[in-house]
């Protein structure tokens, strides 16, 4: 994603330790961000949904984006 898009999503992450080139730690957010091509970015869903809350979820955007004409 990199700086950009972590700040346009205010997403958060950080190397824990850039010394150890063995490893790669990073302490990170986990979100998923709903993108409609017209309109941007509509939604942020947090780790805290099931699957079907987000589907639904989902399916209303697009329903209102369709009959909107978007």
């Amino acid at each position: 994603m990199g700086n950009v898009g972590s700040k346009a999503w205010r997403n958060y992450y950080r190397s824990n330790d850039q010394q150890d080139t063995q490893t790669y730690l990073v302490d990170h957010m986990t979100n998923t961000c709903l993108v409609l091509p017209a309109a941007g970015t509509v939604e942020i869903f947090g780790r805290d949904l099931s699957a079907q809350q987000r589907a639904d979820r989902t399916a209303c955007f697009i329903d209102v984006a369709s009959n909107a004409g978007i």
